[in-house]
């Protein structure tokens, strides 16, 4: 049996190694060369070689962190005892409602001794006592208190939107507040026929794909200083989210994704408006 080893061997299995080795190299490398253009180009196409864990925060975590952050940079002000250090002494009985009065009983006689110091009395027909008369105690009306005049609550003010370099998520009842005090752009980025079929009243329609395809309608966006909250159907739907990454790459700030998506408005009874968007082309 013949085999190609050592110097006896077939010259040309060398140089064909060589070259199905090289081949396989330069493939590896303009391959990973074209991934990581891809990935650098925005929006990003490719396959990271690390998978980057989702960051995104919320818009509700994010202002309890502030607040719990001011809160603890605060020093104790002077003689003030920490809550948690603070004894509460037992605390005096409530005074009396029916307190005795200071007022020294009256020496004075009542009934028959009365009528012997000297009081007159009405004397029967046949000369003997009459009884004494009832005494009549007269009474002070109990004071009638009115009830204190409710005062009107004002509602409270909308949310304040902090100013971040990406996309926060937004919950529902944080939306609301902005959305009654008209204090945000609404968007919606499905298709135009899924508009149609139903979404929040107010809210444009910029679907990702023409938003990619066309970036002068990003340009063109004023949300007059309001925050932009963007939604899409929601669960598994990742419209809003890349849209609202394209929003803030194209110099858009104060950018929120409502993740439920109209499913969820609609869920809390919320109501639809229905049909195109006004002036929307055709």
């Amino acid at each position: 049996m013949w085999m190609a080893t050592g110097r006896g061997g077939d010259p040309g299995a060398g140089e064909t190694l060589r070259g199905v080795f090289l081949i396989v190299v330069a493939g590896l490398v303009l391959g990973g060369s074209f991934n990581a253009l891809g990935l650098a180009s925005r929006p990003p196409h490719g396959l990271a070689w690390v998978a980057a864990a989702d960051t995104t925060r919320s818009l509700e975590a994010l202002q309890a962190a502030t607040l719990t952050a001011i809160v603890d940079s605060v020093p104790p002000a002077a003689g003030v005892i920490p809550p948690q250090e603070v004894r509460t002494a037992a605390e005096p009985p409530p005074p009396s409602l029916s307190a005795p009065s200071s007022r020294r009983p009256s020496a004075e006689p009542s009934g028959p001794a009365a009528l012997s110091e000297g009081r007159p009395s009405a004397q029967a027909p046949d000369g003997a006592s009459a009884a004494p008369a009832p005494t009549v105690t007269a009474t002070r009306p109990a004071r009638v208190s009115r009830p204190p005049a409710l005062t009107p609550v004002p509602a409270a003010p909308p949310p304040v939107i902090p100013d971040v370099p990406g996309p926060l998520t937004v919950e529902l009842a944080t939306l609301k507040r902005l959305y009654d005090a008209d204090a945000v752009m609404v968007i919606d980025a499905r298709a135009a026929d899924e508009y149609a079929a139903g979404h929040i009243a107010g809210a444009l329609n910029l679907p990702y794909n023409d938003a990619l395809a066309e970036p002068a309608r990003v340009a063109r966006l004023d949300p007059r200083g309001r925050p932009i909250v963007v939604y899409c159907d929601g669960g598994t739907c990742e419209l809003s989210m890349d849209l609202a990454k394209l929003l803030v790459e194209s110099g858009k700030r104060r950018v929120l994704v409502y993740e439920r998506g109209i499913a969820g408005w609609e869920a809390a009874g919320y109501a639809l408006a229905h049909g195109p968007e006004p002036g929307a082309r055709p």
